[in-house]
C-alpha cells in the first residue's frame, strides 16, 4: 500500500523513532520548512503520474523518485526517523475566514492508488469556503466535510461524519435548538457551526496520529508532502532564514565545536537575534538531525546522477530541445515576415497597435530562442562530462548548475 498524508504536519525534537518492517517514509521537505499549495499541487501531480510499481517501491526506484520529485529523504526499515505528526485536515481554521478548505487533494492518510485511479485526467487543487459552498443544512455540512476523507484509510469518512454528527448534537444542545439533526435549520448558526466544527476537529485525537502509530497499524510507503513545524520554533520563518545561512557555509556546519556547542551559534556571522530566544536553544541533536539528513539525501542525490539513465534522459532532453529550436527558428522567420508585412500595411506605424503586437511577438520568440540556445549548451557540455568519465572513476564529480562539473580526487 502507498498513502499520502493529506493536511498539516510537524516533528517533535530530540526525539526519533524506528521504522518497522514493511514501513517506508518519503519526506520532501527540510526540517522547520513550510510547504505552499502550488508548490504541493506539482509535487502530487508528479506522484499521480508515476506507475504504480515507483510508487510502491520507492528505494528500489529512486531514479524515478528523484526526477519526479528533486532531493527526498527516504526512510526505510531500521532507519531512525524523526518523530513526525500529523493534524490530517486539510483546513485552515486558524486563517480567516476561518473555515477554507482544501477539496482536494483530501484529508486524512490518502490511499494514493485509489487516488490515482480517479483522477488519471490530473490534478485540480480546489480551495473550498465552507459557509458559501454549503446551504443552510446540517446534512449538506456533514457531507460536505466528511467528503474530505473519501479517500483516507485513516481516520475513515464514516469515523469523521459520525464525530461531526457528534459535535453538531452538542452544538445544538448549547444554543437551545432542536437535538434532530435531520428537523433542525441552522437560522444564521452556520459559520459559527462551521468554525467550531473545524476547531474541534483539529484537536481531537483520531484526527492527529504519528507516523510511528501509522507505521505500527498501516504498514506501506507515506509520502510526507507536508509542513515540518517543529516544536519550540516559533518563528519558522525566521529560523529558517538563519540556518539556511548557515547551511551554505559548509565548512561552519562541519566544525565539531559548533556541534558540540549550539550556544555557540549566537557568536558566528548572522546570529540568531536575541528577539527570538526560543531560536537560540536548537539542541545538539535537531541541529545535527538535520546535517545528518542531507547526508541521506546526498546519497539518493548521488545514485541519481551516476545512473545510465540520467545520461539517455539528457540525450532525449537534447534533441527534444534542439527540434524545439528549429521550430523557434521557422517562428522567428514568420514573426520578421508579419512584421514587414505590418509596416507596408501601416506607413504611419508609431501609432499602430497591430505593429506594436507584432514586435511584441517578434521580441517574445527572440528571447525564448536565446534562452533554448543556452539550455542546449548546458546540455551538450553536461553530455559531454559524462561520455568522458561514464563511471565517474576518476573522483567525486559535483554537478552544478549550468551543466558545467568540477572534479575533485578523493
Amino acid at each position: 500500500m502507498a498513502y499520502l498524508i493529506g493536511g498539516h504536519g510537524g516533528e517533535t525534537p530530540d526525539r526519533t523513532f524506528t521504522v518497522p518492517d514493511g514501513c517506508t517514509i518519503v519526506v520532501y521537505k527540510h526540517s522547520y520548512e513550510s510547504i505552499m499549495t502550488a508548490e504541493q499541487r506539482k509535487l502530487i501531480y508528479n506522484l499521480m503520474m508515476l506507475p504504480e510499481e515507483v510508487i510502491k517501491n520507492p528505494v528500489e526506484h529512486s531514479y524515478d523518485i528523484i526526477k519526479a520529485f528533486g532531493s527526498v529523504a527516504i526512510y526505510k526499515a531500521g532507519d531512525q526517523c524523526p518523530y513526525f505528526y500529523y493534524t490530517t485536515i486539510n483546513c485552515f481554521p486558524s486563517e480567516q475566514p476561518y473555515d477554507r478548505c482544501l477539496i482536494y487533494p483530501g484529508s486524512g492518510i490518502n490511499d494514493i492508488i485509489k487516488m490515482k485511479q480517479k483522477y488519471l485526467d490530473g490534478i485540480e487543487m480546489k480551495i473550498l469556503n465552507l459557509s458559501k459552498s454549503t446551504t443552510n443544512s446540517l446534512d449538506d455540512i456533514i457531507d460536505t466535510v466528511a467528503y474530505f476523507y473519501r479517500d483516507s484509510i485513516y481516520p475513515t469518512q464514516e469515523h469523521v461524519e459520525k464525530y461531526i454528527k457528534y459535535l453538531i448534537e452538542r452544538f445544538l444542545h448549547t444554543t437551545n435548538k432542536s437535538s434532530n439533526i435531520k428537523a433542525s435549520n441552522l437560522d444564521g448558526y452556520q459559520t459559527k457551526l462551521i468554525q467550531r466544527i473545524l476547531k474541534y476537529i483539529t484537536e481531537a485525537s483520531f484526527i492527529n496520529p504519528t507516523q510511528e502509530m501509522l507505521c505500527e497499524i498501516f504498514p506501506g510507503v507515506y509520502y510526507n508532502f507536508v509542513c515540518r513545524y517543529t516544536e519550540g520554533t516559533h518563528n519558522i520563518n525566521e529560523y529558517n532564514r538563519n540556518l539556511g545561512k548557515y547551511q551554505t557555509k559548509r565548512n561552519t556546519l562541519r566544525n565539531p565545536k559548533l556541534i558540540r556547542s549550539p550556544a555557540l551559534i549566537s557568536n558566528v556571522e548572522h546570529p540568531l537575534s536575541e528577539s527570538t530566544p526560543l531560536l537560540t536553544n536548537i539542541s545538539e541533536k535537531l541541529l545535527t538531525g538535520r546535517i545528518a539528513e542531507t547526508e541521506k539525501r546526498k546519497k539518493y542525490i548521488r545514485n541519481y546522477y551516476t545512473n545510465p539513465r540520467y545520461l539517455s534522459d539528457t540525450k532525449e532532453k537534447l534533441k527534444i530541445m534542439r527540434e524545439n529550436i528549429n521550430n523557434l527558428d521557422e517562428e522567428l522567420i514568420a514573426a520578421f515576415e508579419e512584421l514587414i508585412a505590418a509596416f507596408e500595411e501601416s506607413p504611419n506605424h508609431t501609432n499602430s497597435r497591430y505593429v506594436s503586437n507584432k514586435k511584441e511577438k517578434l521580441n517574445k520568440t527572440r528571447e525564448n530562442r536565446k534562452r533554448y540556445v543556452q539550455e542546449i549548451k548546458n546540455l551538450e557540455e553536461l553530455i559531454a562530462a559524462f561520455e568522458k568519465s561514464p563511471n565517474h572513476t576518476g573522483g567525486k564529480t559535483r554537478y552544478v548548475k549550468g551543466g558545467r562539473n568540477k572534479t575533485r580526487k578523493r
